[in-house]
C-alpha cells in the first residue's frame, strides 16, 4: 500500500496544480471578454447627506466684490469683525484651559497661553503685524 501511494503521489499533486490553473485561465479568460456596462456612481447630493454634526457658518452671504477703495466704514465693520473673532477665540482658549489642565502643572493650574494680556482680554485691538 505505501508503495501505491508514493508511486502516485507526485501524479496527483501535479494533477491538482492543473486543475488550479486551469481554473486560474478559465477565470481571466472569463473576466476578459465578459462585457461590463460602464460603471457610473451617482452624484452625491448634499440634501441626502445627513451630517452627524452641524459646522456653524463661518461667512454669511458674500457681498459682491468691487474694485473700489474700502471706507471708514467697511474699515470699521471689518475691525468689529475681527474683534469679535478673537473674542470667540480667547473664550475657547479658556474653556479649553479649563477642560484639559496641564499635565505637569500643580492642581488647580490651567493651562495658560503664551500671549500676553493685552492680546487676551476681549476689549484689546488688533494690531497689524502681531501674530499668535
Amino acid at each position: 500500500m505505501d508503495q501505491l501511494i508514493s508511486d502516485y503521489a507526485p501524479l496527483a499533486i501535479v494533477a491538482v496544480l492543473a486543475l488550479c490553473v486551469l481554473w486560474v485561465v478559465i477565470r481571466i479568460l472569463g473576466a476578459l471578454f465578459r462585457r461590463r456596462p460602464e460603471r457610473q456612481d451617482p452624484p452625491m447630493e448634499a440634501a441626502t447627506i445627513a451630517p452627524s454634526r452641524q459646522e456653524p457658518r463661518l461667512v454669511a452671504e458674500a457681498a459682491p466684490v468691487s474694485a473700489a477703495r474700502p471706507d471708514a466704514a467697511d474699515l470699521r465693520n471689518l475691525q468689529e469683525s475681527i474683534d469679535r473673532l478673537a473674542q470667540q477665540v480667547s473664550l475657547l482658549e479658556r474653556r479649553l484651559g479649563e477642560r484639559f489642565p496641564d499635565p505637569g502643572a500643580l492642581p488647580g493650574e490651567a493651562i495658560t497661553s503664551s500671549r500676553s494680556s493685552r492680546e487676551a482680554s476681549p476689549e484689546a485691538p488688533i494690531i497689524p503685524g502681531d501674530r499668535v
